[in-house]
């Protein structure tokens, strides 16, 4: 791979350019590209790209490769625009969070060039981190491929992922966006909902002193750049809807067990819903969130002894997930309900 060009020069796609220069120093030549001019500017002076232009036709003229890491609502008039400029023998891929309508984007403008791609290295993008070029060492990276796609293209993808160090799968667009519309959309709605919600009590300002690591946590999300939240959600409404639907009903439901008629001396309704969440997180947290019965199609999970558990998630966490000197399934993850007496 000599000549390669990035549209969108942000987190991911400067983290990409310093990957390839990593991995081939002065022997590639990476353009680079982005309607921001200072990213563009930035990119070329920390040594992201080799190069930049200064138009989408020129950025693209001469590349093997075409990288597109922007905001999922701009990608179609990226196509577009580029679809007249590159080479039958170019090859195009993405970095979005959704697939289907850019898949739909790629069959329209681009028809056996596109191969779609997500790098599963935390969700949405757009705020202050720093790029690099380690970040998808190891990391897994989802392959979404048109029907018809040749395999010519696909390698070419392939190759990229090999160079960058990740390790890629291949789902079709429909299962890809309807898990990601569950881990990345739902998650950035329910994000900026509170956030709004506790920002507009007329208190917040006093409030706002209060604020400390739970809040951060769950509203980080909101501090992603909104083009990136809003073509992500966008691209993937119908999908969201179901999501948000049961989150309206699951509030619900803790709601009516918070009415005083409905309080018990063991809550244990109430209990449930924190014990299983709970539960699930340090399934996840641990590596064991697959649920699959046959235990042939998991993963396999480290045995750890409770003083390795301590070393990595701390003494108290250790104890909780069922207590010393037992003999414990290593894919069954319990909350001790005996601290709840």
């Amino acid at each position: 791979m000599n000549t390669v060009t990035i549209i969108g020069l942000g987190y991911i796609g400067s983290s990409i350019g310093f990957a390839l220069r990593t991995k081939y120093g002065s022997k590639i030549k990476i353009t680079g590209y982005d309607s921001d001019q200072s990213a563009q500017n930035n990119a070329k002076k920390v040594g992201a790209v080799t190069h930049t232009a200064w138009n989408l036709s020129n950025a693209v003229k001469d590349a093997e490769l075409v990288i597109v890491s922007t905001p999922p609502g701009v990608i179609e008039e990226i196509f577009a625009s580029i679809a007249g400029h590159i080479d039958p023998s170019c090859v195009v891929t993405d970095t979005a969070v959704t697939k289907r309508k850019i898949v739909e984007w790629a069959e329209n403008h681009l028809p056996g060039q596109f191969v779609g791609g997500n790098p599963l290295v935390g969700g949405l993008q757009g705020n202050n981190e720093e790029p690099s070029g380690y970040i998808f060492s190891s990391a897994s990276w989802a392959l979404v491929t048109p029907k018809k796609t040749p395999g010519r293209v696909i390698k070419k993808v392939t190759d990229l992922l090999d160079d960058l160090g990740a390790n890629p799968f291949f789902l079709d667009p429909v299962e890809h966006d309807s898990f990601t519309a569950a881990t990345v959309g739902l998650p950035t709605i329910l994000s900026a909902t509170l956030m709004n919600i506790i920002s507009q009590s007329p208190s917040w300002h006093e409030m706002s002193k209060f604020s400390g690591p739970n809040l951060d946590m769950v509203t980080k999300p909101a501090a992603s750049d909104p083009a990136i939240s809003i073509g992500s959600i966008s691209t993937n409404n119908d999908m969201l809807i179901d999501w948000i639907n049961r989150s309206i009903d699951s509030l619900i439901s803790i709601k009516s067990q918070l009415l005083p008629e409905r309080m018990t001396d063991d809550n244990e309704p109430l209990i449930n819903v924190f014990v299983q969440a709970w539960e699930e997180r340090a399934r996840l947290d641990i590596g064991v969130a697959d649920r699959r019965k046959n235990t042939q199609d998991r993963p396999e999970i480290p045995t750890a002894s409770e003083g390795m558990m301590s070393i990595f998630f701390g003494n108290r966490f250790a104890r909780i997930i069922g207590g010393s000197n037992k003999k414990k399934d290593k894919n069954k993850v319990e909350y001790d309900r005996k601290r709840l007496r």
